[in-house]
């Protein structure tokens, strides 16, 4: 049984691996909002800004 234990690989994160590319993510949200109607973009604007 601990030869078991000892065989899995240890995964650890890898802090590059966590890092999030914000601009990226901002990119694909304005994107989305782009495509949405005027009435859509403010009722989705005023449910982020009451959360």
């Amino acid at each position: 049984m601990d030869q078991e234990k000892q065989q899995q690989p240890q995964h650890e994160p890898n802090e590059d691996a966590l890092a999030r590319d914000l601009d990226k993510e901002r990119a694909e949200f304005e994107r989305m909002a782009e495509r949405q109607s005027e009435a859509s973009r403010e009722y989705t604007r005023g449910k982020l800004l009451s959360a």
